[in-house]
């Protein structure tokens, strides 16, 4: 995060860490009062579409951007209670991650590539000793899950086993955080400044977070972000390096995990 959006954030979330409330989410939607926000976490488009229509895809507001679009307004409400706005802000923290998940804004035939049931063959050191008991076979899920968690952790992985460290992906986040950061502030620096200007600025560059002042503008780029994520998932995700489309079933080998990276990485700047 930009130390300045670091700032507000955590002058907001008072004394619920960033960590905290960026997973709250997922375990809110799992408990009995919360389970009528799940839709709220993805956007399913039909068939091969790999594109994204708000009044197909998003009826009502019910899809991530939609929930996106409507908490960013309750953020920014004075009139609601300092423990709405804490909820809607946890919400607005945690729906962005999803909007930028490739197979968060994917086809609804297979759930977001829940019911694409693959192995990873590419996990390297500790996380396959990890994941396959040390007999290096693989790691068994599905595809959605490879992109939640299983490309992450990998990156994470090599990083730390660059550094001399040893242990799981799932740790050091913080690893992978400054490395990202040093790009936008670098080689990123110029895809840092457009991203900005699509949900976070006017066209003079004036910051406004997330337009609380224009919510037809936030509608518009949020239409553009979750576009280009199907448009990513369906050149990426779906399909291998040599551009044939998953299947249930498949191995998921060095070759894609070479292939993706650059996307998630690029993803979670």
């Amino acid at each position: 995060l930009d130390p300045k959006v670091q700032d507000v954030l955590l002058k907001d979330l008072g004394s619920t860490s960033l960590s905290d409330a960026a997973t709250w989410c997922d375990d809110f939607d799992h408990s009995p009062i919360g389970r009528w926000s799940e839709p709220l976490h993805y956007i399913n488009y039909p068939g091969h579409a790999c594109a994204f229509d708000w009044a197909r895809d998003c009826k009502q507001d019910i899809c991530n951007a939609g929930a996106l679009l409507n908490y960013s307004g309750q953020v920014f409400d004075r009139s609601t209670s300092k423990e709405s706005r804490l909820v809607a802000l946890k919400f607005v923290i945690h729906m962005m991650g999803d909007i930028h998940q490739p197979l968060h804004v994917a086809s609804a035939d297979d759930r977001g590539g829940n019911d694409i049931h693959v192995e990873t063959s590419f996990a390297s050191g500790y996380q396959r000793s990890k994941h396959s008991g040390g007999h290096g076979h693989g790691h068994g899920g599905n595809l959605h899950q490879v992109w939640d968690a299983t490309l992450v952790e990998e990156i994470i992985t090599e990083l730390r086993q660059e550094q001399g460290e040893n242990g799981d992906g799932s740790q050091n986040w913080q690893l992978l955080s400054d490395l990202l950061w040093k790009r936008l502030e670098g080689d990123w620096s110029r895809n840092l400044t457009e991203w900005r200007k699509v949900v976070a600025e006017d066209g003079a560059g004036d910051s406004d977070a997330l337009r609380e002042s224009n919510p037809s503008q936030l509608k518009a780029g949020l239409t553009w972000v979750a576009g280009r994520t199907a448009s990513i998932g369906c050149s990426y995700a779906y399909v291998g390096s040599d551009g044939h489309r998953i299947q249930s079933g498949e191995t998921l080998g060095r070759d894609y995990f070479e292939f993706t990276k650059p996307i998630v990485e690029i993803q979670l700047a």
